[in-house]
């Protein structure tokens, strides 16, 4: 079963989201899917884990529209942001660096930068491993990251 398509929806919500070039899906805080009406019904989402092969508190996922596009995002709880910004997403945007601007469509937002080594359990968002040689790599990397998802352990 496919699930819905994302309808038009007049309600504008302002967020605060990370963007994530390195996180395969789009992340949305449960507090934030909450004061969404319920235009498009909640789906079973994926099995998410952090680098430190913790199990991401995932609710479900639905479609959204973000900056006018349309997206499945997936709702977890004790997320630190209200979007966390996946590649899924990001790959059509434009990342300007150097002018602090993220364009998605026609629309432009302005970036913030946060310190290096921000923690975060979703910021590493990998879809679950289904091959035993992924799995370790995840957790050699698990090793030289920590369980705690920052540099150094």
């Amino acid at each position: 079963m496919s699930p819905p398509v994302a309808p038009a929806c007049p309600l504008t919500l302002r967020a605060l989201g990370l963007v994530d070039t390195g996180a395969s899906h789009t992340l949305m805080a449960s507090r934030l899917y909450q004061k969404l009406p319920k235009i498009s019904p909640m789906f079973e989402g994926p099995s998410l884990y952090g680098l430190g092969s913790q199990r991401l508190p995932v609710i479900g996922a639905t479609y959204v529209q973000i900056g006018g596009q349309p997206q499945i995002v997936v709702v977890i709880d004790n997320l630190d942001y209200d979007l966390l910004l996946g590649n899924d997403f990001l790959r059509p945007c434009i990342i300007d660096g150097p002018q602090r601007i993220l364009t998605v469509g026609a629309h432009r937002y302005n970036l913030v930068y946060t310190r290096e080594g921000l923690p975060s359990a979703a910021a590493c968002a990998l879809p679950e491993a289904k091959f035993p040689c992924l799995q370790q790599v995840l957790r050699s990397e698990e090793r030289r990251v920590g369980k705690e998802g920052r540099w150094g352990g």
